[in-house]
């Protein structure tokens, strides 16, 4: 199952069955460049990207996709609230 709207939830299990290829390379590119970011905004005192553990890679890519699948959701609201107002 893919996710062209971010329609549904994410699972638990195996998440990344539910997007495309392209879709998972843009969450662990954006995971990588936040914590390369958060690393230098410390001045190292965050682990980069290279040095965090496979594990927390993995989270911290999960949650990038789950703030994309929040942020579809509440644009579909919000958009759904101003085509409401305008009919």
């Amino acid at each position: 199952m893919t996710h062209d709207k971010a329609t549904g939830p994410m699972s638990q299990g195996d998440w990344r069955a539910e997007f495309d290829p392209h879709r998972l390379r843009l969450f662990d590119e954006t995971a990588r460049f936040l914590a390369d970011g958060q690393a230098r905004a410390t001045g190292d005192k965050m682990l980069r990207w290279e040095h965090i553990a496979p594990q927390h890679q993995e989270n911290l890519t999960h949650t990038v996709a789950a703030v994309w699948v929040a942020q579809a959701r509440a644009f579909a609201k919000i958009e759904a609230e101003i085509m409401a107002a305008n009919d």
